[in-house]
């Protein structure tokens, strides 16, 4: 990789680091971190629902692209995300 972060830095490639998440105030595993002393809480004000992340950072400027959705992320939401992505990096050059 370090080639390759070389090249972002001198312009000469675009690299993005991507990944997906998903985020509930509810948890799925009855077990967690929480200090020493304290509780586990979560705030379920807000019900059973889910946020999902799709995020991209691009590694020489230091931007983050992100996409929240409410719906379960799938191969087409991914490949879209990315077409706007390239279309966006494309339009700044």
């Amino acid at each position: 990789m370090g080639k390759t972060q070389r090249d972002a830095h001198n312009g000469k490639v675009e690299l993005f680091y991507f990944d997906e998440a998903g985020f509930s105030c509810l948890p799925s595993v009855q077990r967690s971190w929480s200090p020493l002393g304290k509780p586990h809480c979560a705030d379920a004000r807000v019900g059973h629902k889910r946020a999902n992340v799709m995020g991209a950072l691009n590694y020489a400027q230091g931007i983050l692209y992100f996409d929240v959705c409410d719906h379960t992320i799938r191969r087409e939401h991914v490949i879209n995300f990315l077409d706007r992505l390239a279309e966006s990096s494309a339009q700044e050059l």
